[in-house]
């Protein structure tokens, strides 16, 4: 299983929403800048735990910006 990014327009505006750059919503979530770049423009899957690490900084829910998929589709 892997968590991905549902919508990464979604999360960028979110995250702007929220007075968040990319390097500055990596800092907060205390995450690597290039990882936090990755994920936000959807070229990565985070890691669960860094998942919730950016749910945390921008104090939303794991299913709004993020989905669970296995190897057959979405599950979450």
């Amino acid at each position: 299983m892997k968590v991905r990014v549902k919508d990464p327009k979604k999360l960028e505006l979110l995250a702007i929403t929220k007075g968040f750059n990319k390097t500055s919503l990596s800092k907060r979530a205390n995450i690597h800048p290039v990882t936090g770049w990755k994920v936000m423009r959807g070229e990565n899957n985070p890691s669960p735990a860094t998942a919730l690490k950016i749910c945390k900084a921008l104090n939303v829910e794991f299913d709004e910006i993020f989905a669970v998929e296995d190897e057959e589709g979405v599950i979450s």
